[in-house]
């Protein structure tokens, strides 16, 4: 997937870094993605203008609530991608870049090290 723009503050704006960016999805939300209908130029559009920061916080709670789960914040989707990265063998580095962050420092603070010590034991194990 390419990054080419952001929203802030409800403009366009350059992406994360200034630049535009390929980033790596998985293949499953790649034909998650294709599927899903689209009237205008963003993934999630709103009839061709794009979500507001509450539609999209609306949305995920719902969405948690009607899976039973507590809300913790839209932030521990990205905690929980890099967590999962981390253990997969990918590394900080690897989190760094996937989730676009210059410094490992940042990047450390995306990965929930709880169970680690018992993660590594276990790959060492294998």
């Amino acid at each position: 997937m390419v990054i080419r723009h952001n929203v802030v503050r409800g403009k366009l704006d350059a992406p994360k870094g200034r630049t535009e960016d390929n980033i790596g999805i998985t293949k499953r939300l790649a034909q998650a993605l294709e599927t899903h209908p689209r009237t205008g130029p963003f993934v999630f559009d709103n009839k061709g203008s794009h979500f507001k920061e509450h539609n999209m916080n609306a949305w995920m709670m719902a969405l948690v609530k009607l899976a039973g789960l507590p809300w913790r914040g839209t932030r521990v989707l990205r905690k929980t991608c890099g967590t999962r990265i981390a253990d997969g063998g990918g590394g900080v580095a690897a989190v760094a870049t996937h989730l676009r962050h210059k410094d490992l420092g940042t990047a450390s603070r995306y990965i929930d090290r709880r169970g680690a010590t018992s993660r590594a034991l276990k790959a060492l194990e294998s």
